[in-house]
């Protein structure tokens, strides 16, 4: 019994293999901006933590600065307030920019789309 290897073979246990659909650059902009407004209505609670503690983290680092210029002295204190408060607004920032970074990288193209 011969096979011919140049023919595609046919049968009941064939697996139909389906061809991705080719999206136009319109339907995949639409697209990717749909996902872009999930994603921040998703994360809209998480972007206003960091907002609210970003600001509440300035207001203390501006209170700790003047507390330090009516002194005239840094104690453990005022410095304790000036490096938390500073560290605190450096990784909320941080955390916002990470978020950005990824919805924006959907939007262009060099983020991957969910389904």
């Amino acid at each position: 019994m011969a096979f011919d290897l140049t023919k595609p073979r046919s049968g009941a246990g064939e697996v139909q293999q389906e061809q991705p659909q080719q999206l136009s650059p319109a339907e995949t902009l639409e697209r990717r901006l749909a996902t872009f407004e999930r994603l921040l209505s998703h994360f809209r609670w998480e972007r206003v933590t960091y907002i609210v503690i970003s600001t509440g983290s300035f207001f203390m680092l501006l209170f700790a600065a003047g507390s330090l210029i009516l002194k005239g002295h840094a104690g453990a204190v005022e410095l304790g307030s000036i490096f938390g408060s500073g560290g605190v607004i450096t990784y909320s920032t941080g955390r916002l920019l990470r978020m950005w970074d990824q919805a924006l990288k959907v939007v262009y193209g060099t983020g991957s789309v969910p389904n």
